[in-house]
């Protein structure tokens, strides 16, 4: 997990958590008011183990990454509002973006995407 978090870092998943239980995990967001961020990205890899790479829910834009992912794009605000519709499960080797603002994700998004298209592990 990375960005607007007070824990960023690596979790391991034990058993169903989803994107609001693991931002709780994290520590919750640093900002909050109108710096708490609206959306948060879901990088999804494709690690060849499942010809599954989408989302279970209905989330907002998905990005492919070629055959190596996906980036999905949900709504936070929905979900902290109490829309759980919206509220992603975690897969093993996702990663979470949670931005600062709209805008400054963009760096971290894209540093992820390239270790992806470039085969690395974060």
């Amino acid at each position: 997990m990375v960005g607007d978090v007070a824990r960023p870092g690596v979790y391991p998943l034990k058993g169903h958590v989803t994107v609001l239980e693991a931002i709780a995990i994290a520590g919750g967001p640093t900002q909050h008011g109108i710096g708490t961020s609206k959306t948060v990205q879901i990088v999804r890899r494709n690690d060849g183990s499942s010809p599954d790479i989408t989302a279970s829910t209905q989330p907002g834009p998905v990005q492919r990454l070629g055959d190596r992912g996906v980036v999905m794009t949900l709504d936070l605000g929905a979900m902290t509002r109490g829309d759980l519709s919206k509220d992603e499960a975690l897969r093993p080797g996702d990663v979470l973006v949670v931005p600062e603002t709209g805008a400054s994700a963009i760096p971290v998004i894209l540093q992820v995407i390239g270790t992806i298209l470039l085969g690395a592990r974060l």
